[in-house]
C-alpha cells in the first residue's frame, strides 16, 4: 500500500472513530477513560472501547487501540494548552495591577 493511500485509510479510519465518538458522546479526556485525580490514562478502558469499535466499523483493533489513544492524547493536549492560556477575567473578581 503506498503512503497516500495509508494516508487516506488513517484519515478515514480517524473520521470515522471522531464520528463514533460524538453519536456515543465518549469524551476520551474524561472518566472512565482518564483519571483526573491521578492524571492518567485507563488503558483497560481504552482498549475495549477500540475493541468494541473496531468490531462495529471493521476496522483493525490494533490500527483502532492507536487511533484512539492518539485521538486521546491530542484531547489531552489541548486541554492543557487552553490551562496555559487561561487569563481570568475582569469578571471572575481578578485584577491586574
Amino acid at each position: 500500500m503506498s503512503s497516500t493511500n495509508l494516508s487516506m485509510s488513517e484519515n478515514a479510519l480517524n473520521a470515522r472513530l471522531r464520528e463514533k465518538l460524538n453519536v456515543e458522546n465518549v469524551k476520551l479526556w474524561t472518566e472512565p477513560f482518564y483519571d483526573p485525580v491521578t492524571k492518567t490514562v485507563v488503558d483497560s478502558e481504552i482498549l475495549a472501547l477500540a475493541s468494541r469499535y473496531a468490531a462495529e466499523l471493521k476496522f483493525e483493533e490494533s490500527v483502532t487501540i492507536e487511533t484512539l489513544f492518539l485521538l486521546q492524547a491530542n484531547a489531552l493536549e489541548r486541554i492543557a494548552e487552553r490551562v496555559r492560556n487561561y487569563k481570568p477575567s475582569l469578571r471572575e473578581g481578578t485584577f491586574y495591577s
